[in-house]
């Protein structure tokens, strides 16, 4: 079986490299981000072409995928939502803030058979102005009423998936068809922190910055081409899904299932 994986805002590609690290036959359909320093570390380390990359989500036109994609992939700018940030607008947001709008747009027009949607868990609790509704509320309503799909959303946190950061995240997983779904099941941790950590960093105090390897490993990611400054690696992996999630998501759901025959 070959999966055909589309993903939008994909930084640096986890939700591919979590198909990779299982194993799995797959083909990129469509990429894409509006950072240019992302394109370059997703062209190092997958398997694409120009003709296949959009620079923005809000402007791709996927009409011409419509039935072509299995799993399509994305999230959308966490800015907006999250209790990081100091606006913190959320839907309200002019510039960000109705991504969503595309993610729904792009879902509508290439009717994949399975989408992931992730998010910071501010979504949740953060309020839509003058509405009484949560941003989380409102976007889910929208997913499902104007898709259609069967919606199934939880927190899933990667320290519960073996590897040992505190990151919980919104993960909304849609069905083209009705499907009993449970999350997979939170595992033992037995990593720990120094298990990712290299040794000889020469640091003056007891608490030091992470380097940018160990970032990446922090995020999942295995044999990761570095092609862009430090600063942007360590950027990119903070903006990253942790890849061990998505491979606990993509077992639960049995993805290789919903690829197509060679």
């Amino acid at each position: 079986m070959n999966l055909r994986i589309a993903t939008s805002c994909s930084g640096i590609g986890a939700p591919e490299e979590a198909l990779k690290q299982l194993g799995l036959d797959y083909e990129i359909v469509f990429a894409g981000d509006i950072d240019k320093y992302a394109k370059q570390s997703y062209f190092a380390n997958h398997n694409i072409t120009e003709d296949r990359w959009h620079n923005d989500i809000r402007t791709v036109d996927a009409t011409a995928y419509k039935d072509k994609v299995d799993l399509f992939v994305s999230g959308i700018c966490c800015q907006a939502f999250s209790v990081c940030s100091t606006k913190r607008l959320g839907v309200d947001d002019p510039t960000r803030g109705d991504l969503y709008k595309s993610f729904i747009r792009i879902v509508n027009e290439c009717q994949p058979k399975v989408f992931v949607f992730e998010n910071v868990v501010g979504m949740m609790t953060l309020k839509v102005k003058g509405e009484g509704i949560t941003c989380w509320e409102k976007i889910r309503s929208s997913l499902q009423k104007e898709t259609g799909y069967d919606l199934h959303w939880q927190v899933m946190n990667s320290r519960h998936y073996g590897v040992p950061q505190n990151r919980p995240r919104l993960i909304c997983v849609g069905f083209k068809e009705k499907t009993d779904f449970l999350f997979p099941a939170p595992i033992e941790l037995k990593t720990f922190l120094g298990d990712y950590l290299e040794k000889g960093v020469p640091h003056k105090n007891f608490l030091r910055r992470l380097t940018p390897d160990e970032c990446i490993r922090l995020m999942g990611f295995r044999d990761f081409k570095k092609v862009v400054a430090d600063t942007q690696v360590v950027k990119q992996a903070g903006n990253s899904i942790v890849v061990d999630v998505l491979k606990a998501l993509y077992l639960q759901i049995d993805i290789s299932k919903y690829g197509v025959k060679y």
